[in-house]
Formats: structure tokens, C-alpha cells, sequence
């Protein structure tokens, strides 16, 4: 979500976006998938805030599979050139009875500072729900700011770095036994030769480039985004992604009071 905190005072904010692609906890998973996103935020002038966004793609049925409800808090200190936020998220989906859900909710903690152009970000997820799931995505971007160009009062451009390290646990499919004569006496049996089996694997996730745009006008925000991902296998997992792009389009209309 986009807060304006340049702004005094509290501030209602309508945004409505696009993505050439699908994530899931951080990790991009459908890069030839769109999806599009509409919302309301809420910024109090103390630092609380509250979200709501929709999620609407083409890959399920019905098109509307999510509705996350968004609750923190934000600490800002333009002299100190940082900031802080704690939230919590509540993923509610809209998916058919045998869609198997992984996530239900997310604490996030993020911490921003900000060293003459440099921006240094980390933010921590507890993602939890049948299983729990950590990701910890540090980042570094260079921020290139002009002000009253070409037409707009704002224009930003924030290249840089982001990596995902995370824990997930992994399920696989091992066999009871090797041994030809026992596998023939469970076939006899008609018992499974197979059973599941799940560990605990962390590392790195996912590598992207970012390249953000932003133009502000007035009460108006537009922001254009390129990301190249490149999604990492944990061990013992599999998985069937390639590095790619994608890209991300968001317009937010601001009201202040």
C-alpha cells in the first residue's frame, strides 16, 4: 500500500492497480498471469492506518479469490531519515472447497533508513495458517528525485536490489522400504509404498531487480514498476519457475483533511 506522509493530517487514499503477474508470500509464481488490484486505505496523523484491497485474475473462478484486510502502525522521523511499521494482515479467500490454502495471516515488521540517496529497507513476515512460514527480504535502492519536471509536481525513480531468504516447510514422497521381496509383500498387501514426508528447508527464495517510477500530482500518484525476478529452489524442493519479468502498474487518488 502507498501512504502520502509529506502531507499534515490524516488522509483517506483509493488505488486501483495491475500486475503481469501472480505472488505468494514474497515469491512470484505466475509471471505470464494478470491480475488486477483495487483498494481504500486509511493513514491516521498519529501513524495508524488500515487497508482493504481485492484481488481479482483470470486464473480462478470465481475472478475475485482475495480480499486482505490490513491493521499497523507507522513511526516516521523525517530528521532521522527513518522510519518503522508493524501490521497485521488477514488473507481472506474466495476459492472453491478443494483449493488447498496454505496462509491465512501475516505480521510484517519493516524497517526503513534513508543515507543521503541511498534507501536501506528489511522487512520481517511471520506468515501463518495450516503451516507457518518466515521471510526475511532486506533491500537497497538509489533514490533519484526531481521535483516541479515535466509537468508534475514529483517525479521518483528508486532502482535497486531486493532478496528473499525465507524458511517453508517441504513436503516429499519417500518409499518404506528398498528391499525387493518387502516391496512385492506390501504390493501383495495392497499397502501404499509411499508415504509423506515433510522438513523444515530455509535459504534464499528469490532475487529481483526493481525499477520503480513514480509521478505525483497534486492529490494524484501514479507508479510504474519493472521487476526481474530470479525464484531459487530451497533444498529438496521443486520448483517449475524461470527467471522473468514482470510489470506493475498502481494510480492512487489521495483526499487530506
Amino acid at each position: 500500500m502507498e501512504f502520502n506522509t509529506s502531507e499534515p493530517g490524516s488522509s483517506v487514499a483509493l488505488r486501483t492497480g495491475y500486475n503481469s503477474n501472480i505472488t505468494a508470500t514474497g515469491r512470484p509464481f505466475a509471471l505470464s498471469s494478470f491480475g488486477l488490484n483495487t483498494g481504500i486505505s486509511y493513514f491516521h496523523k498519529n501513524g495508524f492506518y488500515a487497508d482493504v484491497t481485492g484481488y481479482l485474475s483470470r486464473e480462478y473462478q470465481p475472478s475475485w479469490f482475495l480480499t486482505t484486510l490490513t491493521a499497523g502502525y507507522l513511526q516516521s522521523s523525517q530528521e532521522k531519515n527513518r522510519s518503522f511499521s508493524i501490521e497485521y494482515s488477514r488473507y481472506l479467500y474466495n476459492l472453491s472447497d478443494d483449493a488447498t490454502i496454505s496462509y491465512t495471516g501475516n505480521l510484517a515488521l519493516t524497517g526503513f533508513v534513508n543515507i543521503k540517496k541511498l534507501m536501506l529497507r528489511a522487512e520481517y513476515n511471520l506468515y501463518h495458517g495450516t503451516k507457518t512460514g518466515h521471510r526475511l527480504t532486506p533491500s537497497v535502492a538509489l533514490n533519484i528525485t526531481r521535483e516541479n519536471f515535466a509537468g508534475f509536481d514529483k517525479i521518483q525513480f528508486w532502482p535497486g536490489i531486493q532478496l528473499l531468504f525465507g524458511q517453508e516447510q517441504i513436503s516429499s514422497y519417500r518409499a518404506f522400504t528398498t528391499i525387493p521381496s518387502e516391496i512385492r509383500e506390501r504390493i501383495r498387501k495392497r499397502l501404499p509404498l509411499f508415504y509423506e514426508s515433510f522438513s523444515n528447508k530455509a535459504g534464499l527464495m528469490n532475487a529481483s531487480f526493481n525499477a520503480p517510477l513514480n509521478f505525483q500530482k497534486g492529490s494524484w500518484n501514479f507508479m510504474v514498476i519493472y521487476s526481474y525476478n530470479i525464484p531459487v529452489a530451497l533444498p529438496e524442493e521443486t520448483l517449475d519457475l524461470e527467471p522473468g519479468g514482470y510489470l506493475s502498474i498502481s494510480v492512487t487518488k489521495y483526499f487530506f483533511r
